[in-house]
């Protein structure tokens, strides 16, 4: 049977997570720049209509089986795309989701790759069993974590260590931009002891500093940590804004002097951007990321990180543009 598509993209796409989107559209552009047409490339997506508006391919509803299965059977790869899909800490469903339907590409046909992947935190026998065999069908294995690494090492599978796909996006910004006077601040929910402490020494650090303070969301649950914070008079902020896109972190930009958050892709924005950066940090993959970008985690005292050097930022795109297109080519025979 001839198939349509030479990819189906599959990972936590269509829930409004920042984060998430800027996997896809780095993944998206760099099948592009590698020489494979739109109309080969398919996503499996929440909201499958916003997605195809959005990105311009063909998008399947993940939550019909009917149509995964069609995905499936017109796609010669399954690419689970980046993030931290396997990790039981907020659902131990989603890791049995996942794995059946990379076990449901192979039994249909499909070969199975993954890239820029976080695994973990797997706290139960089940869901650590349940991420081992899925990634041992994948005939590629990229991590964005030396942890990641590790536990592909300690499975006996071989693994590909890269930097976060969503370097290779560019930042619309002014190259002398003028700092701003804001401080750009993001918490997100499940981690309560670890935002309470946030909140509490940014408000302290921008009265003491003179500095407004923009509560910066990447997801409805963002949002709604934030305005409990601000009815309780814990948080008083300039404004809370919800990022939707790169265009709306980029309309922050020119604001921010300074930046604390614990979203791993705030973060990682915000060094992309040149702000010095300060992190919570609630995950190992997050504590990853700030050894690599030299991100301080909050302590007893605020610091920050010195802005991310260009030459530094551009190696580390070039990186994942080499090794996704060896992945591509190579491993995978699609181009």
């Amino acid at each position: 049977m001839a198939r349509k598509y030479q990819v189906l993209l599959f990972g936590y796409y269509g829930f409004g997570n920042l984060g998430d989107e800027l996997l896809l559209s780095s993944i998206t552009d760099l099948l592009l720049i590698n020489g494979m047409k739109k109309e080969q490339i398919a996503v499996l997506s929440s909201s499958p209509n916003q997605t195809e508006n959005t990105y311009g391919i063909k998008s399947y509803n993940r939550h019909s089986i009917w149509e995964v299965i069609t995905a499936i059977r017109n796609s010669k790869t399954l690419l689970l795309g980046g993030g931290g899909l396997f990790q039981d800490v907020s659902s131990k469903r989603s890791c049995l989701f996942y794995w059946l339907v990379v076990r449901l590409a192979r039994f249909l046909g499909a070969k199975q790759w993954a890239v820029g992947q976080s695994i973990g935190p797997l706290r139960t026998e089940f869901c650590r069993f349940l991420a081992k065999d899925a990634f041992s069908l994948c005939t590629y294995r990229g991590v964005r974590d030396t942890r990641s690494l590790d536990i592909l090492n300690d499975w006996g599978l071989k693994g590909v260590l890269t930097p976060d796909y969503a370097v290779t996006l560019k930042l619309d910004i002014e190259k002398n931009r003028e700092m701003g006077n804001s401080l750009l601040l993001n918490v997100r929910k499940g981690y309560q002891s670890l935002s309470d402490k946030v909140i509490k020494a940014v408000s302290a650090y921008a009265k003491e500093n003179v500095l407004d303070i923009i509560a910066v969301a990447f997801s409805s649950d963002d949002f709604e940590l934030i305005q409990t914070y601000i009815e309780k008079r814990e948080l008083t902020p300039k404004k809370v804004v919800i990022i939707k896109s790169m265009r709306d972190f980029e309309t922050l930009v020119v604001e921010a002097k300074l930046a604390v958050g614990m979203r791993y892709h705030f973060l990682l924005l915000a060094c992309l951007a040149k702000i010095p950066t300060c992190a919570a940090i609630y995950d190992p993959k997050v504590a990853s990321l700030c050894d690599v970008w030299l991100i301080p985690n909050i302590d007893s005292e605020i610091s920050f990180s010195e802005p991310a050097e260009n030459s530094y930022i551009e190696r580390q795109s070039v990186l994942v543009k080499e090794l996704f297109k060896d992945a591509l080519v190579k491993k995978m025979g699609i181009i």
